[in-house]
């Protein structure tokens, strides 16, 4: 099971939807040092924990930039060794498949090296203007408001099931391709979410005729319990809002 942020755990509120809104809704460049280190970290460890789904690009450049926050400038003599599980995301650790190394020990000593490189070119940034673009760069994901869950999928022409994440945010539920991370392989309105059902090993969701498959669409998983909390969080919102919206309309009439 991904660790996930307090944020998470607490399930959405209308004024909460995780580190990103925090950083549409404040000015982080004016906000006092201890809330941007707040807002820091709470997207840091969105991103190490996998919640959050990244390509390996946008991974390096916040991995760098937290190296920056909490080593100072790159010292290829300070003898510290990097733990990259503190930097990168789980999924990134492993040979995927659009690397090109024969082995695991192999990827890992490339995504060392690669690392080294992207923090030395930010040599002379002070640790606040790190903190303040690593929240910057991670507002401008595609991902940007989605908390995202491990699953397998059936795919055509595979025998075995294909890894997958999928994403759940205030509008939108999406798969993604777990190793790319760069595109929205199915997009669904929430709000076309007729309902779902959790088991310990699966998760169904009824989009009617919004989605191929009868409307059904499945997949394997063992966080169903914690996606199934999060979407209903998601839906009590959206039905406050009618309401509240429903009210407001007979008053004005």
């Amino acid at each position: 099971k991904i660790c996930m942020s307090s944020s998470h755990e607490k399930g959405p509120r209308d004024d909460d939807y995780g580190c990103n809104d925090s950083v549409k809704n404040e000015d982080t460049r004016g906000a006092h040092h201890t809330q941007l280190h707040h807002i820091y970290a709470r997207c840091r460890d969105e991103i190490i924990s996998g919640s959050r789904a990244i390509n390996l690009e946008a991974a390096l450049a916040l991995a760098a930039l937290q190296c920056q926050v909490q080593r100072g400038d790159y010292d290829e003599h300070s003898g510290i060794p990097l733990q990259l599980k503190y930097y990168f995301p789980p999924s990134l650790l492993v040979n995927t498949p659009h690397t090109n190394n024969d082995d695991d020990n192999g990827w890992i000593r490339s995504l060392e090296n690669d690392l080294c490189i992207e923090h030395k070119k930010l040599a002379g940034i002070s640790e606040i203007n790190a903190m303040y673009r690593y929240v910057q760069l991670c507002s401008s994901r595609h991902t940007y408001g989605f908390t995202f869950f491990h699953t397998k999928e059936c795919v055509k022409g595979q025998k075995k099931l294909v890894p997958k994440m999928l994403g759940i945010s205030r509008d939108f539920i999406v798969r993604v391709d777990s190793a790319l991370m760069m595109k929205f392989e199915h997009v669904y309105p929430i709000q076309k979410l007729r309902r779902w059902a959790a088991s310990p090993h699966s998760f169904t969701m009824d989009f009617g005729e919004y989605a191929d498959d009868d409307g059904y669409v499945t997949v394997s998983t063992v966080e169903g319990e914690d996606m199934s909390r999060l979407m209903a969080g998601y839906i009590d919102i959206i039905l406050k809002k009618q309401k509240y919206s429903a009210f407001d309309s007979t008053l004005s009439n």
